[in-house]
């Protein structure tokens, strides 16, 4: 409303209010003529208020209302300081740590880690842009005890290549294979490695190696997203316990292929209904085995499928599956090995999901035998960046037998890698 009219409204109820008996109960009936001078009267003070608000509004009247204050515009020659840049535009890289700690009961005397709370790896990742479509990542971990750290991942994404529809990778990094590799553990919805990752690609935390990748996104029909990848890398070597008296010599858990590993892997994608999506991958990897063997030619086969589902805001419905086929050309020898995994996961809000994963696995041919486990766990995030996941296990090792393991997680972390993607 404008002071004007504000003005007027009041003037005109105060001189309502000052008429005789204004506001007041009438003790008795008015006569004729005081009602005939009561309208003369409200007339008259009518008129009076018509003029004042014309003297108002034409700015001759100042006694009634002080001019507003005006707002001086601040000087052309006054310095307005700058907003700040940020890391991007000064070129600086976004710096993250996170802290994986790990609390282990269990039942299997082989676990190094037994009845211990450790710090399993600290992490500290270095990324951002290089040059415009060029990004690089680099990744140092810091296990246990160890005072140096190795280069976990360190490569450089080529984000589009010209114009066409290519990308690349160049430098180590975890190799494309199935959902579960790829990915760093502390982004794991579970605690553990799953068993066909580690006995049939690698038993530490996943198949890395160095080397160059190239992505093609195909062109394809609307609402299906379709890529493919190739690569060719240097295994990274990783370290095994020695064997045991009385152990065959060589055999262990992970891919088994030196010196160089082919990767291939078709990825498709494509929304179900109007809040989920479904994911197909088809994978295989290979190259010469190791010497101890006579060099065999080693092959991995593979495929994923994923669903998601988003049923409302903070929820979250994943089953996730991975099958694989481990072949070595072993004469006179059976040298395919299989493995697999299940997992059902559900997030119900913010801060709280849990799921169950079952696992089956055989080792790499020629050893005999199989791992198999059942597990459940349950997450409580803290933040965006920090969780503690419990998870327990009751499974079957082929070297330590029937276990059972209840372990504690805590993981926090600084920094935008530290945030999880859904």
């Amino acid at each position: 409303m404008k002071p004007i009219n504000l003005l007027a409204g009041l003037l005109l109820l105060t001189a309502v209010l000052a008429l005789p008996g204004a506001g007041e109960p009438a003790a008795s009936e008015p006569s004729a003529d005081d009602a005939q001078s009561r309208i003369q009267e409200l007339e008259r003070r009518v008129d009076e208020l018509e003029r004042k608000l014309e003297e108002v509004e034409a700015g001759q009247d100042g006694r009634g209302l002080n001019p507003l204050p005006s707002i001086e515009e601040p000087a052309l020659t006054e310095e307005i300081p700058a907003p700040q840049p940020t890391g991007s535009e000064k070129l600086l890289p976004d710096i993250s740590v996170i802290v994986d700690a790990l609390g282990t009961a269990t039942s299997n005397g082989g676990d190094p880690d037994r009845n211990q709370f450790v710090i399993r790896e600290t992490e500290v990742a270095v990324q951002g842009y290089v040059y415009p479509q060029v990004r690089g990542d680099v990744f140092i971990a810091f296990e246990e005890e160890e005072l140096q750290g190795r280069v976990e991942e360190a490569y450089a994404s080529l984000l589009q290549i010209g114009n066409t529809a290519l990308n690349a990778n160049l430098g180590k990094k975890y190799l494309p294979l199935g959902k579960n590799n790829p990915v760093h553990r502390e982004r794991w919805p579970f605690v553990t490695q799953p068993f066909v990752v580690r006995n049939l690609m690698n038993p530490e935390e996943g198949l890395s190696g160095q080397g160059a990748q190239l992505n093609y996104l195909l062109p394809t029909k609307a609402n299906l997203f379709a890529q493919m990848s190739f690569g060719v890398w240097k295994p990274s070597a990783h370290a095994h316990e020695e064997d045991e008296p009385g152990e065959e010599e060589g055999l262990e858990r992970g891919l088994g292929a030196e010196d160089r590993v082919y990767s291939g892997r078709l990825w498709l994608s494509r929304p179900v209904g109007g809040s989920a999506e479904l994911e197909l991958g088809l994978n295989a990897a290979g190259g010469p085995g190791e010497e101890e063997l006579g060099r065999p030619r080693t092959r991995l086969y593979g495929t994923d499928l994923t669903y998601r589902a988003w049923p409302g805001a903070y929820r979250r419905i994943l089953l996730q599956g991975e099958a694989w086929r481990h072949r070595r050309s072993i004469p006179d020898a059976n040298g395919s090995r299989d493995g697999y995994y299940g997992l059902a996961h559900y997030r119900w809000d913010r801060y709280n999901d849990a799921g169950v994963r079952y696992d089956w696995s055989e080792l790499p041919a020629p050893q005999p035998g199989h791992d198999s486990g059942l597990s459940a766990f349950y997450t409580r995030w803290l933040s965006e960046t920090s969780f503690i996941r419990l998870q327990v296990t009751r499974g079957k090792d082929v070297e330590d037998g029937d276990f059972t393991a209840a372990l504690l997680q805590l993981v926090w972390g600084l920094g935008p890698h530290a945030h999880q993607l859904e």
